[in-house]
């Protein structure tokens, strides 16, 4: 019997803690919506950056959207840090505002789900950073003509104090 009350308590626990997820996030979904429309009905919006908008947005109503987003930065990630020159461009605001506010709701919504896999996105996304940051700093290694040049020019100075 006890068991059965542990259970029954517990399983209350966890839809009562579903619940008031989905009541805070409903707040941020009206807000995350609002958004893709204001940034869909704008006049310079491309029809993909409005198809991309809308996708973004209903992607982030679904649970499995950040599980699949970890599968596919398996690959990304190490693509992006390692072969990607592109900076960040400023022209994409817009674009980032709609994400964030579609990421906000979809985090308030799952969070145990985000929790877990933000935290596996961190460490693959460090990982590769690091690495790209190396690969990146090992390009600029002096080759052996640089160190002949200094060696040249330290040369006469060896000499002058050698008389």
């Amino acid at each position: 019997m006890m068991d059965l009350t542990v259970a029954s308590f517990l399983a209350a626990l966890t839809v009562g803690y579903w619940a008031l997820c989905r009541f805070r996030s409903v707040g941020l979904r009206e807000r995350a919506s609002e958004v893709v429309t204001e940034f869909i009905e704008r006049d310079d919006t491309s029809e993909n950056d409005a198809t991309s908008a809308y996708g973004a947005y209903f992607l982030a109503t679904k649970w499995w959207f950040l599980p699949v987003s970890v599968i596919f930065s398996i690959v990304l990630i190490p693509y992006i840090a390692l072969f990607d020159k592109s900076g960040p461009d400023a022209k994409h605001s817009d674009k980032r505002k709609v994400m964030a506010s579609c990421m906000l709701f979809h985090i308030a919504r799952n969070p145990l789900i985000s929790v877990v896999c933000l935290s596996l996105l961190f460490v693959w996304t460090t990982l590769f950073v690091v690495i790209g940051i190396l690969t990146r700093r090992l390009t600029s290694v002096p080759t052996f003509d640089h160190v002949l040049d200094v060696v040249s020019t330290l040369r006469p100075e060896r000499n002058r104090h050698a008389h």
